[in-house]
């Protein structure tokens, strides 16, 4: 029994001598020489940038592929990307004009090989091509900015307004999102010409040409909630949970950390469900505000897409014979990210501003009775759930 202890020790001590003797496979030589260049090159436009492609050279010594270029005279930029790949993504350029690159094998001992220039000529940059579908419109109170973003591009909107006349001019707004289709308004201008312009600027810092348009907006007034009081009328989706009663749409109370100003209905409630509100007085609709709660915004029982309804003469059992369809209405993330991912500018807009929503320039009638339909949820749609609702709010003409 004992040999056999000892033969066991001494297979262990074998072993372990072998591993300390595995090859190590990360050793870089400082000595060996730079990579050969890359080969057989491609060059694909894309817009704004493109893709090289190419052929690795045979070389232990290779850890990766650099490329160096200019984004603007004197702005100098690079992108690598590993031996596992044949391909560079160049990025970052703001017009059309043919860039020159310069494209490096690097070894393990940061020793470059001779570069091998590339041109390429990017195709029209989304800075570019976005501006080029801008539409710059009166709205009330103030004006309208939309366009369409195709590639999905982080990009900056900025407005200004000449706020003297002479050509002083004064940022308004910027406006950050990749959302494929842009549409924003800003609002705090009388119902006089303005003079107005909108440029757009991407990561890089690359800008659009100036788009300047006079303007006169359109004349609206805030709604006061004094007059409002809730109606509860057979199949409204009213009943609540807790101390979350359907009045809390118009106190007032709203933002980070307020539990005592949302309107909460039951978790057994069906999707679609809607509420009614009396306003007191007779309103042309212009715009409305929605806000999200700020523990679930773009997320939950928050509304993600609704309608609004108007009457004069509500029936008293309920139905939707008196009523007329104004609009219908879904949130748009600023960020454009998926669902489950919110930004700053987010939780900004649909928490603490509250979302925008614009009725239609020739929308035709005045109500005093609105129906707020929630079509779905970002938890629901249908065919039951829970909605919560913070406040709305309510611009236009009191007639």
């Amino acid at each position: 029994m004992r040999r056999k202890y000892w033969v066991q020790a001494l297979l262990a001590l074998l072993i372990l001598a072998g591993c300390g003797k595995e090859a190590v496979y990360n050793y870089t030589d400082p000595g060996a020489p730079a990579p050969a260049p890359i080969t057989d090159i491609q060059v694909v436009p894309t817009p704004g940038g493109g893709y090289i492609l190419y052929k690795l050279p045979v070389d232990p010594n290779l850890s990766y592929v650099k490329a160096e270029y200019e984004l603007q005279p004197g702005v100098k930029s690079e992108t690598k990307t590993s031996i596992f790949n044949d391909t560079l993504k160049i990025t970052g350029f703001g017009d059309t004009r043919e860039r020159t690159i310069s494209v490096y094998s690097v070894g393990k001992n940061e020793k470059r090989s001779e570069p091998v220039t590339v041109h390429l000529t990017p195709l029209t940059p989304p800075v570019a091509s976005v501006f080029n579908s801008l539409v710059v419109a009166p709205a009330f109170g103030g004006v309208s900015v939309k366009y369409e973003n195709p590639t999905g591009t982080n990009l900056v909107t900025t407005l200004l307004y000449d706020s003297t006349g002479n050509g002083t001019w004064k940022e308004v707004r910027s406006y950050y999102s990749a959302a494929t289709t842009g549409v924003f308004s800003v609002r705090g201008f009388d119902a006089t010409p303005h003079r107005f312009a909108v440029y757009l600027r991407d990561r890089w810092n690359n800008h659009s040409d100036s788009l300047q348009k006079m303007i006169t907006p359109l004349f609206e007034q805030f709604i006061p909630k004094n007059t409002w009081k809730a109606l509860y009328l057979p199949n409204d989706g009213y009943q609540y949970v807790e101390s979350f009663s359907l009045p809390h749409v118009y106190d007032g109370i709203w933002g980070s950390g307020r539990y005592d100003g949302i309107f909460a209905s039951r978790h057994t409630l069906d999707i679609p469900q809607w509420i009614t509100l009396d306003l007191g007085v007779t309103i042309r609709f212009s715009r409305m505000k929605v806000w999200h709660y700020f523990e679930s915004p773009f997320a939950g029982a928050s509304v993600r897409a609704f309608e609004i309804w108007g009457s004069n003469n509500p029936a008293a059992d309920g139905s939707w014979d008196s009523w007329t369809k104004l609009s219908s209405f879904e949130f748009v993330k600023p960020s454009g990210l998926p669902q489950g991912q919110v930004t700053a500018d987010d939780i900004n807009y649909s928490v603490t501003n509250g979302g925008d929503f614009d009725f239609p320039v020739d929308l035709q009638g005045t109500y005093r009775y609105v129906r707020f339909k929630t079509v779905a949820t970002y938890a629901s749609s249908g065919p039951i759930g829970q909605v919560v609702l913070p406040e709305i709010s309510f611009w236009g003409v009191i007639q």
